[in-house]
């Protein structure tokens, strides 16, 4: 039974096939390459498609990220960026999602590694050439990476990384999706730039409008617990108003900057103090009263007289000020 010198047992014949194999497919990539450099762009497109399908259908993931590394680098270099969006969400939905990689997963390009969330924020770099693929692949990001850091349902999102939401923020602040843009700045602890877009969204309602833009943000902000968010978010709104506007009466404004002290100086009679003093300005919105309730509660003790009311708040949070999690696109 023993093995004769020049007969290659089967296992070893199919090592030498596979590694035969891959080197045609790399091979094939690099016809690829220059299929692009004489400008038969969409043709090159597909070549790099097929293979990131081969090696994916075959597990090997490091070959199909390396195949589509190599697709959008070229794709964005003829400047086609619809086609390195396409390539990029291959990389974020087939790759990391469907196979469930931890952002901490490293991949392998020969002697080089590159974590999971390193080649996510990479590949990002390329695809923000165009709005509608970046606003995909954002979007796609916090579905992925919340899965893998801790998180909790936070009125209707869950957790994912910071930065991905606030380089969503940002991209839908640029397109004046404010409402979206809010939901996601809610999410980052940019206080500064939340209160820049908070200024800019303020500006297509009249003045008189200004405060409560403010106000529901910081009672957001005060009911998931960020209270040192919602205060930094005070302050930098109101920096960037002028002067004339500061000096005028702005019941919302003068109602929260009370309720931060009475919050601060944990002082309960404060709090009741403001609420029946200030119960016009908070009929502006049916959602106030739930809203203020829960965070008399929350911080100071107050138990509410309906507790019934909090699913119905929630559900207002989710459905109204905060938006939809994920916006698709045609």
């Amino acid at each position: 039974n023993q093995t004769k010198p020049n007969q290659t047992k089967p296992n070893q014949k199919k090592k030498k096939k596979n590694k035969r194999t891959t080197h045609i497919r790399m091979a094939s990539l690099s016809a690829g390459l220059k299929m692009a450099e004489e400008g038969n762009i969409y043709e090159a497109h597909q070549i790099f498609l097929t293979y990131h399908y081969k090696f994916l259908k075959v597990k090997k993931l490091d070959k199909t990220v390396q195949v589509l590394i190599k697709g959008i680098k070229c794709m964005n270099e003829h400047q086609k960026y619809s086609l390195v969006g396409e390539l990029a969400l291959k990389l974020v939905c087939d790759v990391l999602i469907d196979n469930k990689i931890s952002p901490k997963h490293n991949f392998k390009f020969g002697k080089k590694d590159i974590t999971a969330k390193n080649l996510y924020d990479l590949i990002f770099e390329y695809v923000k050439n165009d709005t509608t693929f970046a606003e995909k692949y954002l979007n796609e990001g916090i579905t992925w990476s919340s899965k893998y850091i801790d998180f909790q349902v936070y009125h209707g999102f869950t957790q994912g990384f910071k930065d991905i939401h606030f380089k969503l923020a940002q991209l839908l602040a640029s397109k004046e999706c404010y409402k979206e843009s809010h939901a996601h700045f809610i999410r980052c602890e940019q206080s500064k730039e939340h209160a820049e877009m908070l200024k800019k969204w303020s500006s297509k309602s009249p003045e008189s409008e200004t405060g409560y833009y403010l106000l529901r943000a910081c009672l957001t902000l005060l009911l998931g617990n960020k209270r040192n968010q919602a205060t930094e978010l005070y302050k930098q709104f109101i920096t960037l108003q002028p002067e004339t506007f500061l000096m005028k009466s702005n019941p919302a404004i003068s109602y929260l900057k009370i309720l931060f002290l009475a919050l601060e100086k944990k002082n309960p009679g404060l709090y009741l103090l403001i609420k029946k003093e200030y119960a016009q300005t908070l009929k502006r919105d049916a959602s106030f009263d739930e809203y203020i309730n829960t965070i008399g509660e929350k911080y100071l003790g107050i138990k509410k007289k309906n507790a019934g009311g909090m699913a119905g708040m929630l559900n207002n949070l989710m459905s109204g000020l905060m938006g939809n999690q994920q916006r698709q696109s045609s």
